[in-house]
C-alpha cells in the first residue's frame, strides 16, 4: 500500500484557507470590502454552479448563488449548468457556459479601447487640473507677498494657465509676464 506524506504547513495552509473560505468568514468579508469601492472600475461577471457537487457522502454546492454572484449594479450575473468541480470544463464549444463566457470576453474586448481612452482621458484632465491649480495657488501666494493692491486667485486663472504652459521651456516666466495677454494663448 503506498503512503503519502504531507508536510505539516501545506496541511495548515489548506485549513487556514478553507477556514477563511467559510460562510460568514470575517476574512472573506473584509476581501469583500475592500474590493467593493474598486468595482466601477472592472467589468465583472459572476457565475455560478447549477448542479451540486458530488461530495462522496452527499451532493451539495459549493458555492450557493447568492455567494458567488451577488446582485450588484453594473455588473452581469449567470448560472452554469455544470457542478463546482466542471463549470470552467467544458466539453465543447457548443456549451452554454462556454458560449456565455465568450461572447462577454469578446464583448470585453471589443469595448475595451473606448474604456481605455476615456480613462485616460479623465487621467489626463485630473493631472491638468492639478497642475493648474498648484500655478493658481503658487500665483495667489506670490501676490500677497508684493505690495499692492492684492487679487483674488481667480483673477490669475490665466495667468496659471500661461505658467503651465511656459514650464516646457527653459526660462522660467518673468513676474510681468502674466500681464502680457499674448502669453495667456498657445
Amino acid at each position: 500500500m503506498a503512503c503519502l506524506t504531507i508536510p505539516k504547513t501545506v496541511v495548515e495552509f489548506e485549513t487556514g484557507l478553507v477556514n477563511a473560505l467559510e460562510r460568514e468568514s470575517e476574512i472573506l468579508q473584509n476581501i469583500t470590502d475592500q474590493f467593493a469601492p474598486l468595482m466601477p472600475n472592472f467589468r465583472v461577471f459572476f457565475f455560478w454552479e447549477q448542479e451540486k457537487t458530488d461530495l462522496k457522502y452527499k451532493r451539495d454546492y459549493i458555492v450557493d448563488e447568492t455567494s458567488a454572484a451577488p446582485i450588484l449594479d453594473n455588473t452581469e450575473r449567470c448560472g452554469i449548468s455544470a457542478d463546482h468541480q466542471r463549470m470552467c470544463k467544458f466539453q465543447s464549444p457548443n456549451d452554454q457556459g462556454y458560449r456565455t463566457a465568450v461572447a462577454a470576453l469578446r464583448r470585453y474586448a471589443r469595448e475595451a479601447p473606448n474604456v481605455i481612452q476615456r480613462r485616460y482621458q479623465r487621467a489626463a484632465n485630473l493631472h491638468r487640473d492639478e497642475k493648474f491649480l498648484a500655478a493658481a495657488e503658487l500665483l495667489g501666494t506670490a501676490q500677497t507677498s508684493v505690495s499692492g493692491p492684492c487679487q483674488p486667485v481667480s483673477h490669475y486663472v490665466e495667468s496659471a494657465d500661461y505658467v503651465l504652459r511656459a514650464k516646457g521651456s527653459d526660462s522660467p516666466p518673468t513676474p510681468e509676464a502674466h500681464l502680457n495677454q499674448d502669453n495667456l494663448f498657445v
